[in-house]
């Protein structure tokens, strides 16, 4: 079989990770070769985004001055490495590569991120100049958008040990109108799947879309 890239997007608490361990769980059974590739690589990249989300789920430098361009470029880095070391040479080898967050996740992200910073920036003008970053990435085949109301993702959240307040879903609904904007140009490869029950069910559901991908190759 041709290897396949599927990705996992979503807003914190959605269920990404979980999805990801239970679906390659179930492909393995089904004898599909699958790899987990997670948000962040275990390069010195990945591990310095990894240190700062530690103390800023949001991953900003916290610095006294704009450096949500450097943040972005620090994202995209990584996602090259990742793209270069593992997802590149897994989807020759025919796996099915599983991904939490990709390129979508880079633009819902960052451009609100870095209109925050520059409130002169044109949304645009930033799209273009991401999508033109991201030209040479390999282009997911499947994206599933794990959707979840916020009284859902705070309840998520909180029960992982971590605070929110209201500030936290001004965030979501900032990068929700990104992902619905890319999903619109995207529509080919996007799936919207309902997280807020059984996790399995969500499960059958992503392996049944990607056993049917595979046989329209």
């Amino acid at each position: 079989m041709k290897g396949l890239l599927v990705t996992f997007e979503g807003q914190d608490g959605s269920g990404k990770s979980t999805l990801l361990r239970l679906v390659a769980e179930e492909l393995e059974v089904k004898k599909i070769p699958t790899i987990i590739v997670p948000e962040f690589s275990s390069n010195v990249v990945g591990e310095f985004l990894k240190s700062i989300i530690r103390k800023n789920k949001f991953l900003r430098l916290n610095e006294p001055k704009p450096t949500a361009f450097m943040e972005t470029l620090y994202v995209l880095a990584d996602l090259y490495s990742q793209d270069e070391l593992d997802i590149r040479p897994a989807i020759e080898q025919g796996k099915v590569v599983l991904k939490e967050r990709h390129v979508d996740s880079v633009l819902a992200c960052q451009i609100p991120k870095i209109i925050d910073d520059y409130p002169l920036e044109d949304e645009k003008r930033l799209f273009e100049w991401l999508e033109q970053l991201s030209t040479n990435l390999i282009e997911p085949d499947l994206t599933f958008f794990l959707q979840v109301r916020d009284e859902v993702l705070k309840d998520r959240i909180e029960a992982r040990g971590e605070f929110t307040d209201r500030n936290d879903f001004i965030v979501f609904r900032k990068r929700m109108a990104i992902y619905s904007r890319i999903a619109d140009k995207k529509r080919e490869r996007w799936v919207f799947l309902n997280n807020e029950g059984s996790f399995l069910d969500s499960v059958h559901a992503i392996v049944a879309a990607i056993q049917n991908h595979h046989k329209k190759i």
